[in-house]
C-alpha cells in the first residue's frame, strides 16, 4: 500500500471485521431511516395534495372565466339596451317637439278661429242690425237734406 503506514491499513482491516449487528447506533439509524421513509411518504402526500390543489385551483380559475364571458356578455347586452333606450329618448324628445309644433298650430288656429268668429258677428250685426242703423242715419240724412232744402227756398239768400 502506497503511502499508508502498517498501522493505518491495519485499523482499516479490523474496522471492516466489526459486525455493525452489535453496535449501539443501529436503532438509530433505523429510527433515522424510519423517519426519512415516513418524510418521504409525507411529502408525497403533501405533493398530492398540492396537486390536487392547482386542479382545484384550475378549474375555479375555468369557472370564473366562464362567470366573466357571461358578464361580458351581459354588459354587451346592457350596452346594446343602453343604446336602444338613448335612441329611444331621442325619439320621444323628437315626438315632443313635434306635439309642440301641432299645440302652437292648433293655438294659432285658435285664434284665426276667434279673429273669424269676431268679423262674422260684425258681419252678422252689420246685416241683421244695420238696417236699423243705415234706416236711421237715412232718416237723418233726409232731414238735414230737407232743412238745407227748405232752407234754399225760403232763405236763399240767408243761408
Amino acid at each position: 500500500m502506497k503511502g499508508k503506514t502498517k498501522s493505518q491499513s491495519e485499523t482499516f482491516k479490523i474496522d471492516a471485521r466489526v459486525s455493525t449487528r452489535n453496535l449501539v447506533f443501529t436503532p438509530a439509524v433505523f429510527a433515522f431511516d424510519e423517519t426519512l421513509l415516513t418524510t418521504k411518504k409525507i411529502l408525497s402526500t403533501a405533493e398530492k395534495i398540492l396537486s390536487t390543489a392547482e386542479k382545484i385551483l384550475l378549474a375555479v380559475e375555468k369557472v370564473l372565466l366562464a362567470v366573466d364571458k357571461v358578464f361580458f356578455t351581459a354588459k354587451k347586452i346592457f350596452f346594446v339596451v343602453e343604446k336602444i333606450l338613448f335612441a329611444a329618448k331621442k325619439i320621444l324628445l323628437a315626438v315632443e317637439k313635434v306635439l309642440l309644433a301641432v299645440d302652437k298650430v292648433f293655438f294659432a288656429a285658435k285664434k284665426i278661429l276667434f279673429v273669424v268668429e269676431k268679423i262674422l258677428f260684425v258681419v252678422d250685426k252689420v246685416f241683421f242690425g244695420g238696417g236699423k242703423v243705415s234706416f236711421v242715419t237715412d232718416k237723418a240724412l233726409n232731414r238735414k237734406e230737407m232743412s238745407r232744402l227748405s232752407c234754399h227756398q225760403t232763405h236763399a239768400a240767408f243761408c
